[in-house]
């Protein structure tokens, strides 16, 4: 460092490094910052696990769809009017509640209702599902 750069901090600050202050302000912003991560890692993976088991339900109802869609309309048993289940599929309950020209003649609204157990509390999934009798 050349002497007019030096006098001018004065001599005294040059051969100084840290203290021991500064290096526990700055070990305790490091802390901090780590700390934030890992509750942000934490509560990413609880929305995933969230979204997961949503998805799953929701597959679960679809498939349910899929398996009364190619039943016939009027002499399938699975198609009686009132409630169908419990279907156990993993974690999952599928029930499904039948009711025969409630929106227009000849047709049948199917409710289907997947519940579970997301960390000890109970949820619950519904989809609708409008089943016409071709003519």
């Amino acid at each position: 460092m050349n002497r007019k750069f030096r006098n001018m901090l004065g001599d005294n600050h040059c051969a100084r490094g840290f203290t021991l202050i500064e290096a526990i302000i700055g070990m305790f912003v490091f802390t901090v910052g780590i700390l934030a991560a890992v509750s942000m890692q934490v509560t990413a993976i609880n929305g995933n696990s969230t979204a997961r088991d949503l998805t799953m339900g929701a597959n679960e109802a679809a498939n349910e769809v899929e398996n009364l869609r190619p039943l016939d309309y009027m002499t399938d048993d699975n198609l009686t009017e009132g409630i169908h289940g419990p279907i156990q599929v993993d974690n999952y309950t599928v029930t499904y509640n039948v009711q025969r020209n409630a929106l227009l003649q000849n047709t049948m609204l199917v409710n289907i209702t997947v519940n579970w157990l997301e960390r000890g509390a109970p949820k619950t999934m519904n989809m609708v599902y409008i089943k016409h009798d071709t003519i």
